[in-house]
């Protein structure tokens, strides 16, 4: 593609779930799978990637790409790092 792009949904809970993290491009972005005990509710999220553009904006926890180039083919591995209590 001449603008690389990928969608990733996963699973947040306020129990069980620990953190992933995502390696593309020689780059890695790590996903926190639980959030606050307070919120007691499971939902998907999902981030959206301009995998073209820069990694991430200063100051801010989106990703925005991985600097992959047009029209390119590479592997991309996600990585379960912890379960939580």
């Amino acid at each position: 593609r001449e603008n690389p792009t990928f969608t990733f949904t996963y699973l947040r809970s306020y129990e069980k779930l620990g953190a992933g993290r995502i390696f593309l491009n020689g780059r890695n972005f790590t996903i926190a799978g639980k959030w606050n005990a307070a919120a007691k509710v499971s939902q998907s999220e999902t981030i959206f990637s301009n995998a073209a553009q820069t990694f991430q904006q200063p100051g801010s926890q989106q990703v925005l790409g991985f600097n992959v180039r047009p029209n390119s083919t590479l592997p991309m591995v996600i990585e379960n790092l912890r379960v939580g209590a």
